[in-house]
């Protein structure tokens, strides 16, 4: 029964066209090889091509962050390719978002794009996990650096971005200034983010 359903797998994924979104780290190479073993047409959209995944078959360059201008170079570039998408997928984090909308758009089965963007919103999650009933730490949001010393806030305490991902700009926090300094650092690195930081309980 196992091979059977091994073997129609394969099958599933003979002549098939796979869009994956955002190429992710060099771990996933052999995941890619082995897609295209089983005959599976790979194209990878990513904002600039990397020589040592060459295990793609067509590279579309293009705004990683934009979803409509994402969407718009991917229909003109599969038309020019004459490669017609039968899947959207992602293993990167930075590319969940992106993929589902794809996926919306091009009317192919994928995580709903409502949920991913919860997901990856950290505020928005957690209010979803408390109005689902679902247990998590303690948490403020703050938009500015002036907001630390208004909001009341318990230390030592996790600063996170509120869209970032694979733990990028995280840090322990000990105190108000600790964490003003590292609102700072983060809003002058990566100024389209909002920050939240979660409290950890006190002891």
């Amino acid at each position: 029964l196992y091979r059977r359903h091994a073997q129609s797998q394969i099958m599933a994924l003979t002549g098939s066209a796979l869009l994956v979104v955002r190429k992710s780290s060099k771990t996933r190479i052999d995941l890619y090889r082995r897609l295209r073993q089983e005959g599976c047409t790979l194209l990878c959209y990513e904002d600039s091509e990397d020589a040592d995944f060459d295990c793609f078959d067509h590279w579309i360059i293009g705004d990683i962050f934009t979803n409509e201008a994402a969407f718009n170079t991917i229909v003109l570039a599969t038309q020019h390719l004459g490669v017609k998408i039968t899947g959207v997928v992602s293993y990167d984090e930075f590319g969940v978002c992106l993929a589902s909308y794809l996926s919306e758009r091009l009317q192919l089965p994928g995580l709903p794009r409502a949920m991913t963007e919860i997901c990856r919103h950290k505020p928005r999650f957690r209010t979803f996990c408390e109005q689902n009933g679902i247990s998590g730490p303690r948490h403020r949001t703050l938009s500015r650096v002036d907001d630390v010393d208004v909001v009341n806030l318990r230390f030592p305490a996790v600063f996170k971005p509120r869209a970032g991902a694979g733990s990028h700009f995280v840090r322990k926090v000990r105190d108000r200034g600790e964490l003003r300094e590292a609102m700072a650092w983060a809003h002058q690195t990566a100024p389209s983010l909002t920050a939240a930081p979660s409290t950890l309980p006190p002891p």
